[in-house]
């Protein structure tokens, strides 16, 4: 499992690239999942990077450690680690052919009932499906599909 560390502004903002090339990444999925030790409220959230390869991170993930995975069609899902602690502009390259390869990607309930993300986490699923990855419903753990 991959941490970071988000920490001291309001927001972040990734910045996503392609390994080899150097030039960013539109329109990649960017999944973070916060992993805050004794939390109960613990959150995750997904988005998609605009033209330049650039995504905010909401408030509501800026303290604590999280897991950040991104994907596109032609990559396969990466999962990053790295330190964000009071960095405003973090760069990630992604590789298309990523390892080690994820087989489970844990979401939490909230963001599947989350009503205005929900096409959002529907063309990321198709995405996982096709990378073979499973959807687990969190804190259940069982398989789920997005309709």
């Amino acid at each position: 499992m991959t941490f970071f560390l988000l920490a001291g502004c309001t927001t972040s903002q990734l910045s996503i690239y392609d390994f080899d090339t150097k030039k960013p990444i539109a329109n990649a999925f960017v999944y973070i999942n916060e992993h805050k030790m004794f939390n109960p409220f613990n959150v995750s959230d997904i988005y998609l990077t605009d033209e330049q390869g650039n995504v905010n991170i909401s408030e509501s993930l800026k303290d604590g450690q999280v897991s950040v995975f991104v994907g596109k069609e032609g990559y396969d899902l990466n999962l990053f680690t790295r330190n964000f602690e009071q960095q405003d502009n973090i760069r990630l390259f992604v590789k298309k052919t990523a390892c080690p390869k994820i087989k489970n990607l844990f979401i939490r309930e909230s963001l599947i009932a989350n009503a205005r993300k929900k096409t959002l986490l529907r063309d990321f699923y198709l995405y996982c499906s096709e990378k073979k990855i499973d959807f687990c419903e969190f804190p259940s753990r069982k398989i789920i599909s997005i309709e």
